[in-house]
């Protein structure tokens, strides 16, 4: 009995492209259902916490009775801020701390008008090995479970373009990036 040799060769060849098409994997949209659970903690129990630092002026400018820290440099009741053509600084007034799992490279980006006169760093005192972790400048690599102290220095001597209530700063942003390890 002869077979057809025509229509056999089409049924392979059919079959054949149906393979290699199902075989890519080749899809337009998925859609997957999965479980998460992200909570919001406050500044000091976040994965990154936020707590007044060490130093002597912490307590008098760093508010952490809120659910969020607020750094407030303009003085309190009796001043309006830092002096003009003058360095400021403010070591160790704010702590960092390292809740997740991972490690976590620091840095900090600064906004407002005047923010090239603020630095932010990492140690207790300003100088040539200080590590300032403003605006991609370093960063600071942190540890899980472990922390570190920045301290602020502003910088405004030799200016004469800022003048009494020019307001230099108007939010701080903390960054962590998790470096994998």
């Amino acid at each position: 009995m002869a077979r057809p040799k025509g229509k056999l060769l089409a049924l392979v060849l059919v079959f054949g492209a149906i393979t290699v098409v199902t075989a890519t994997g080749a899809f337009t949209t998925v859609e997957a259902e999965r479980t998460a659970e992200v909570n919001v903690a406050g500044d000091a129990n976040a994965l990154v916490g936020l707590e007044p630092g060490s130093g002597a002026g912490a307590d008098g400018y760093v508010d952490d009775s809120g659910d969020e820290i607020q750094i407030d440099l303009s003085g309190g009741s009796d001043s309006q801020g830092v002096n003009l053509n003058a360095t400021t600084e403010f070591d160790n007034i704010l702590q960092i701390s390292n809740n997740g799992e991972n490690e976590v490279n620091i840095s900090v980006n600064t906004n407002g008008d005047n923010e090239q006169y603020v630095s932010v760093y990492n140690g207790t005192d300003y100088d040539d090995s200080s590590q300032e972790i403003t605006n991609g400048t370093n960063n600071a690599t942190v540890p899980s479970g472990e922390m570190i102290e920045v301290s602020i220095r502003i910088d405004i001597t030799g200016d004469d373009t800022l003048s009494k209530n020019d307001e230099l700063l108007s939010n701080i942003e903390i960054v962590a990036e998790s470096t994998g390890n």
